[in-house]
């Protein structure tokens, strides 16, 4: 679990982290790695996103240039997407394995929390077109991001929700109670990978 914090827009810096923790991780052998909801671009990026679409286009950039450092050990990182079909960006988790973007998952339910401002630049993607799972040595794996493992059905053995959730008084207590129930209802362990550090431009 790579629960590391990343800076908003500085993708250089953020690609540079993550390679980091990947190259440990293949000189581990590891089966995988995992970061947080939007780790590659950064968050929260807010008004940045419209008055610079830029950032979207870079991420695509970095995120092939981290695909490439990819080996047998699975890479799994969040970045804003660019939607072909809208002005609205995607919330999504690239996997990355071999030298390639093997999939991409897209969030499908966008935060209401009050620090949060996603409807203004983010379109939730369909829940019908979805396929959430991926293997991951032998393991069948359900992958999230943010609030919608709250809304979601694991048919895995495994699950993992990536998130860039700001905690405050009381948060993660709560949030810890909510994804052990998911836990227990499905009878599953899962993982939870969550941005550290502060957002100091938030109240």
């Amino acid at each position: 679990i790579a629960q590391a914090n990343s800076i908003a827009a500085d993708l250089r810096f953020n690609t540079i982290k993550a390679q980091n923790y990947i190259k440990w991780a293949n000189l581990l052998g590891l089966d995988a790695i995992v970061f947080p909801e939007l780790f590659l671009c950064g968050n929260p990026l807010g008004d940045a996103l419209i008055k610079f679409p830029v950032i979207v286009q870079e991420c695509r950039k970095w995120l092939e240039v981290l695909a490439k450092l990819s080996k047998e050990t699975k890479i799994i990182i969040g970045f804003i997407e660019e939607n072909k079909n809208d002005t609205l960006y995607y919330n999504s988790a690239a996997i990355l394995q071999n030298g390639k973007i093997e999939k991409i998952i897209r969030k499908t339910v966008l935060s209401n929390s009050q620090e949060a401002h996603d409807s203004r630049y983010l379109k939730p993607f369909s829940k019908e077109n979805t396929i959430r799972n991926t293997i991951i040595g032998n393991k069948t794996v359900n992958i999230t991001i943010g609030d919608e493992v709250l809304d979601t059905d694991i048919t895995a053995d495994y699950a993992i929700n990536i998130s860039a959730s700001v905690s405050r008084t009381n948060k993660e207590f709560t949030k810890n109670q909510q994804l052990s129930k998911i836990a227990k209802k499905y009878k599953t362990p899962l993982i939870y990978v969550n941005h550290v550090g502060s957002s100091d431009c938030l109240s």
